[in-house]
C-alpha cells in the first residue's frame, strides 16, 4: 500500500487494496489483447502452412499420374496407408485405456463430507476429463501432420525419382 492508502480507516484501506486489485485486472485485460491477436495471427500462419503443404501434396500426386500404375508406387502408398491405420490403432487402445482408467477413478471416489470437499473431487476430475480431450486432440492433429510431412516427402522422392530418366 502506498502512503496515501495507509492513512485511511481500515475499512476503506481494504476498499483501496480491492480498487488496487481491479486496476491490476483492467491492466492485465488490456496487455491480452495484443496476446489474442498475436494467437490469432499464429492460427493464421500454422493455416496458411497446412494449406500450402495440402495443396503441394495435392500437385505433386497430379504430376505422378503417369506413374500411377506402378507396382512399387502402390505397394509403398499402401504401406504408408497400413502405418496410418496401425498408428490410428495404437491412439484408439491408449485413450480407451485413458477413459477406463477415468471411469474408475470416478467410481474410488468416497462420498464427500463437506461441499468444498465435493467441489474439490468433481474438478479434479473434470481436470482430468478435458486432459484426457486435450491430449487426444494433440495425438490426432500431430499425426494428420506426421501423415501430411511424411506423405509430402514420398510425394517429393517419387516425382525426382521420375524427373531423373526425362533429364538424362
Amino acid at each position: 500500500m502506498n502512503d496515501t492508502t495507509q492513512m485511511l480507516p481500515a475499512t476503506l484501506q481494504q476498499d483501496a487494496s480491492t480498487l488496487e486489485g481491479a486496476k491490476a485486472v483492467q491492466d492485465a485485460m488490456a496487455a491480452a489483447h495484443p496476446a489474442a491477436l498475436q494467437r490469432a495471427l499464429t492460427l493464421h500462419a500454422l493455416l496458411g502452412g497446412w494449406a500450402t503443404r495440402a495443396v503441394g501434396n495435392g500437385i505433386t500426386a497430379a504430376s505422378l499420374g503417369p506413374f500411377a500404375v506402378d507396382a512399387q508406387t502402390w505397394t509403398e502408398l499402401f504401406q504408408l496407408q497400413a502405418a496410418v491405420i496401425r498408428r490410428l490403432h495404437e491412439q484408439q487402445q491408449q485413450n480407451l485405456l485413458g477413459w477406463a482408467g477415468w471411469l474408475q477413478e470416478r467410481a474410488q471416489i468416497k462420498r464427500a463430507n463437506t461441499m468444498s470437499k465435493l467441489v474439490e473431487q468433481e474438478f479434479d476430475l473434470l481436470a482430468r476429463f478435458m486432459l484426457l480431450l486435450s491430449d487426444q486432440a494433440v495425438d490426432l492433429v500431430t499425426l494428420q501432420e506426421n501423415v501430411e510431412v511424411n506423405t509430402g516427402y514420398w510425394l517429393g522422392q517419387k516425382a525426382a525419382a521420375a524427373a531423373a530418366p526425362a533429364a538424362a
